[in-house]
């Protein structure tokens, strides 16, 4: 955005949104929706159409590095569930997961600044989902399937694992369930998203 572009995008935000807590960690908090909607910054949002998405991907990145630990759910653990048990298999996320739905893939954006390349890459208006987590110490971001999207949400609620199975069926056929569904089991605890089994 440039600095003073961005010194007037805050001093704008801050007049309608002053720091209500001690900390300055929570100063940010509604940037994204006063991005999006406020008149007040229908200039950045004419300059820079992405901003909300980018302050939203940014907010996640906050949320997600100060969100509580959680021990990550170990193969070993999988390999005692007799295969009977497995349909009822219910999987618990990490509290350090956040999911985005965004108008703009300001991933790309962020990619970009943590490469240290000085210029905004150019982007065009398209859909993103997001997945953004931490694990132990590192946040992490990349872009999701919808497939992916909708089996986090399963589990997010709670559905059993032959539920997820059932939702990966829809979409690929019977045939390719199987490995579809374990290779999203796979990735999920690859990047430490699973944290236990619940009953």
């Amino acid at each position: 955005m440039g600095a003073d572009a961005f010194h007037d995008l805050i001093t704008d935000y801050l007049v309608v949104h002053p720091p209500t807590c001690f900390s300055l960690r929570f100063a940010g908090e509604h940037l994204p929706v006063f991005l999006a909607s406020d008149p007040d910054a229908s200039a950045c949002r004419a300059a820079f159409p992405w901003s909300a998405d980018l302050a939203a991907l940014e907010w996640a990145l906050v949320e997600v590095f100060d969100a509580p630990d959680a021990p990550v759910l170990a193969r070993e653990a999988l390999a005692k569930v007799p295969p009977e048990a497995w349909g009822g298999l219910r999987f618990a996320l990490t509290p350090a997961l956040r999911t985005l739905d965004l108008a703009w893939p300001a991933q790309r954006i962020r990619k970009a600044y943590d490469a240290g390349k000085g210029a905004v890459p150019l982007i065009h208006r398209a859909r993103a989902r997001l997945l953004v987590w931490r694990r132990e110490e590192r946040v992490f971001y990349r872009a999701m399937a919808p497939l992916e999207e909708a089996g986090l949400a399963i589990v997010r609620v709670g559905e059993t694992f032959g539920t997820l199975c059932k939702r990966v069926a829809v979409e690929v056929g019977e045939a390719k369930t199987p490995l579809r569904t374990l290779a999203l089991l796979e990735r999920w605890i690859s990047d430490g998203l699973l944290t236990g089994l619940n009953d």
